[in-house]
């Protein structure tokens, strides 16, 4: 016969075990994401949108996390969402004042980010078919011309697969943006073992669309 107290630290743990998968399954917070892609927060974006002490500590912790210069810095967008322009509008304005120009290569799903100001130009490139010797080629590209002087961010846009994995290597550890309320934490737990198996670490996340903890119901 089991003795009460072993009923009740079983029932305990149960309750436990429930409410970590439901707040896991969520995915609705920056701590949240990081536990599931075992990746440090580099910064948050709000749903309300960012401010401008929130981007500069993203740009700082980002670009001056490995030689500037000569570099092709790459982000990925596992789950492009509604909320994915709000980093790049002001991580746009600010490259506009500090870099003499920037050219971003978006490649994979979805649209585009605009670009919004004459510095920065914007360009989509369709290598769905490429062949990883043409992804090679393209990535090795993008990284000749950061060492000729010009500043080029990488946006791969898409779950982690080839040839985007590829055309990654060519570049810097990538910053991974997270659509919060859009996938389960399974689905970025995978995401993150995928990064983790093709590139090594990634450079850390950037969590959009996060409801303040005094906003959630």
């Amino acid at each position: 016969m089991y003795s009460p107290f072993w009923l009740v630290g079983a029932v305990i743990e149960t309750l436990v075990s429930r409410f970590v998968t439901v707040i896991l399954a969520r995915a609705t917070t920056a701590p949240e994401a990081s536990l599931a892609l075992k990746v440090p927060v580099l910064g948050v974006i709000p749903q309300r949108g960012s401010d401008p002490e929130g981007v500069a500590e993203i740009w700082a912790r980002w670009i001056t996390a490995e030689q500037a210069a000569g570099m092709l810095r790459v982000v990925w967008v596992p789950a492009p969402g509604a909320f994915d322009q709000q980093f790049w509008t002001p991580l746009f304005g600010r490259a506009s004042v500090l870099l003499p120009s920037l050219r971003v290569v978006h490649c994979g799903q979805g649209p585009a980010p605009e670009a919004g100001t004459g510095r920065v130009r914007v360009e989509h490139v369709d290598t769905e078919q490429f062949s990883i010797q043409e992804a090679q080629r393209f990535g090795a590209a993008l990284r000749e011309d950061c060492g000729r002087g010009q500043s080029v961010w990488l946006c791969l846009a898409g779950p982690v697969h080839e040839p985007l994995t590829t055309m990654a290597r060519a570049g810097t550890a990538p910053l991974v943006l997270v659509s919060l309320h859009t996938q389960e934490a399974e689905f970025w737990k995978t995401q993150g073992e995928l990064l983790q198996k093709t590139l090594g670490q990634a450079a850390g996340l950037v969590a959009m669309g996060e409801i303040p903890w005094n906003e959630r119901t």
